[in-house]
Parts: structure tokens; sequence; C-alpha cells
């Protein structure tokens, strides 16, 4: 019921039907963001700061910022929490989980669960996060999700991340 209301006000604030899905999606998102769990073995570090974006970063950039969890292709977890976009640049904090015991250690070249500082790019809707051993390649999907690539070496890696709350 509340979610019903918050909707009504939503609406009652912006003109127009469409302007009403788009802000009903919206919310619809965040409570996506608040249900997802974050997979235990993800380290995730503590007083990480997510600035919001300025002015200068259009909306579709905007849409990077913040928590995201997933598991490249389905078994290793990870996550990635963008800091901050200023324009088409992008502060990152890259975390994954140990490696399944199924993988061999060449498939990505990361043993045990970490984080690390990364940067990056946004540009024709792709997020390039770089990093030391290889980039990771985001890009948002109309479900509110984003697919990542990773490649490694010879191998490729397939992820989709789901907004969450940063703890």
């Amino acid at each position: 019921m509340r979610r019903l209301l918050e909707v009504w006000r939503c609406k009652n604030r912006v003109l127009g039907g469409i302007a009403a899905i788009v802000c009903a999606a919206q919310l619809s998102s965040a409570a996506v963001a608040q249900e997802t769990p974050i997979p235990s073995d993800l380290p995730i570090p503590k007083g990480v700061v997510i600035t919001p974006p300025g002015p200068s970063t259009t909306q579709q950039n905007a849409g990077f910022s913040g928590m995201w969890v997933g598991r490249w292709d389905g078994a290793r977890s990870t996550a990635l929490i963008v800091t901050a976009i200023k324009g088409d640049d992008v502060d990152a904090i890259f975390c994954y989980g140990d490696r399944p015991k199924t993988w061999a250690s060449s498939k990505s070249g990361l043993e045990s669960a970490d984080c690390t500082k990364a940067s990056g790019t946004i540009s024709d809707g792709h997020m390039k996060i770089r990093m030391s051993s290889a980039d990771a390649i985001y890009t948002m999907n109309n479900d509110g999700t984003l697919s990542g690539s990773w490649e490694f070496t010879s191998t490729k890696l397939r992820a989709t991340l789901q907004r969450v709350q940063y703890p």
C-alpha cells in the first residue's frame, strides 16, 4: 500500500503519463536494490563514500553510480562500487570473491577474495573499468541491471549485476 502511495505522489509531481511510468520504474528498481543480498564471500570495504554525480554528468552516465553485485559466469561473486562519476570519468572499487574450486587458476588469475581501486570512462553507454590485469566493461540493461564482460588472457567472463544498497 505504501508503494502505491509513493507512486501516486510521484505521479502527481510530474506531468504526463510517460513521466509517471519512469518514476514508478525508478521506485521499483530501488525496491530490487534493497532485496538483492550481498554474497558473503565478498570483502566489501567499510567507510566507502559514494559521491552523487554532479550536474556535468548526463543522466545516462549517472545511472552507473552506486553498488552492484553479481557472479562471473554464474560462479564467482563480484561487486562493483562506483564511487564517483565526473562527466565521463569514473572512480570505482572492484571486488571479487574466492575463486570457485571448479575454476582452473588461469581462468581469472585472481586466487582469493579481494578489492581494488580502479578508474575508468563511460562512452556510448558502456563503462570501461581499467585494472592492472584486465579491463571490465559494463553496459546498462533496460531492466536496470548491468551486463559485464571481463577479458583476461584467453578467457572471457560474463556477469549480470544487480544494484544493491551499500551497507
